[in-house]
């Protein structure tokens, strides 16, 4: 039941990604009113409009993907990943954006 949700999500997003083409097109022939301050509202509006289904249609389309990824591979949630203990010298997880700053004079509750 899960893998149907996630190809729903997915199917999701294609459509708005779709109807977000359509919107351009839109967009474009409202701005060939005649009157100047009409035309930019309404090009205004529908460009807010694009960037919300554009935005609805990146968090749809990951969010399927991931759970397709996690169903087809049998993992488990996040909440189930074990992190290593950061050797004080080792630089490299400065970049990793799971790593957590602490305080500095606190030591991490274990």
């Amino acid at each position: 039941m899960t893998k149907l949700y996630a190809y729903l999500k997915i199917a999701l997003a294609f459509l708005l990604y779709i109807i977000s083409a359509f919107t351009v097109l839109d967009t474009m022939y409202s701005l060939v009113i005649p009157d100047t301050v009409t035309a930019v509202e309404n090009a205004f509006g529908k460009f807010v409009i694009l960037i919300f289904m554009l935005v609805l249609a990146k968090f749809s389309l990951t969010a399927g993907k991931a759970q397709l990824k996690v169903e087809l591979n049998g993992e488990q949630g996040d909440s189930t990943k074990q992190s290593e203990p950061i050797d004080a010298n080792d630089t490299s997880h400065l970049n990793n954006p799971d790593s957590v700053i602490q305080e500095p004079g606190k030591e991490a509750d274990k």
